[in-house]
């Protein structure tokens, strides 16, 4: 039980973190999507940008096995938006587990403990 509780207070963090890199995300495409700039700094790696231009608000998404398809920004949002969503119903289910497993240990320990009074009192 207490493995068990280990690994969802582990897994809620990793969920946790994803949901904060997707709403940073999330608000670097609105941000884009406001803006009247036909320019903007591109993130290359390792904190190094390069100035880079604009014709049209479309995005080159990297959709697996080396595959890039054109994405118009509406839909990228849409997904990432569904992504939020998605994880934070998983670290919701995560902690409602979470909570049931320390009720469980409570009520055992507690159990145990009035065993061991009731024994103590020469029962």
């Amino acid at each position: 039980m207490h493995a068990e509780a280990e690994a969802l207070e582990e897994r809620i963090g990793f969920i946790e973190q994803q949901i904060v890199e997707l709403k940073d995300f999330q608000g670097g495409l609105e941000r884009i999507e406001e803006t009247k700039s036909k320019e903007m700094l591109a993130g290359i790696g390792k904190g190094v940008f390069i100035k880079s231009t604009f014709e049209k608000k479309e995005l080159f998404v990297d959709v697996g096995a080396g595959v890039i398809v054109r994405k118009d920004l509406g839909s990228v949002m849409k997904v990432i938006g569904e992504q939020i969503e998605r994880l934070e119903t998983l670290r919701e289910d995560a902690q409602e587990r979470l909570i049931e497993l320390k009720e469980t240990f409570d009520s055992l320990i507690e159990r145990i403990g009035s065993e061991k009074l009731y024994k103590g009192h020469g029962h």
